[in-house]
């Protein structure tokens, strides 16, 4: 049914949660993101610092969008882990403060830098 979905997976000791928002009515295969995706790694700042939980939330786009959700850590670093190949809008958010970008996430390891 058309929807937002949020997936939990787990096996042997990993975990995966992350967003599925499906569009339309039409029955459809969920084809869950697999380890060997992309690894996505952004690096924040606020005003040349490093920025401490800001939010971020990666979306793919289509009839079936992906979307994963992590928070900065204490050196302004977050990851996506396994993130399928395609088109993403990237959004960071840390209080009244946004950044977006536009991304191409490919088979391999993207790194990123966003400032506030």
């Amino acid at each position: 049914a058309p929807g937002s979905y949020a997936v939990h997976v787990a096996s042997e000791g990993r975990e995966l949660t992350f967003r599925v928002e499906v569009r339309g009515a039409t029955k459809r295969q969920l084809r869950l993101p697999r380890e060997r995706g992309a690894l996505v790694e952004v690096e924040l700042d606020l005003g040349g610092l490093p920025l401490a939980s800001a939010q971020l939330d990666l979306a793919g786009a289509g009839e079936v969008a992906y979307g994963f959700q992590v928070t900065s850590d204490a050196a302004g670093r977050a990851t996506f882990l396994s993130v399928p190949p395609g088109r993403y809008r990237l959004v960071a958010t840390h209080g009244d403060r946004r950044v977006e970008r536009e991304l191409v996430v490919g088979e391999t390891e993207l790194d990123l830098r966003l400032s506030f």
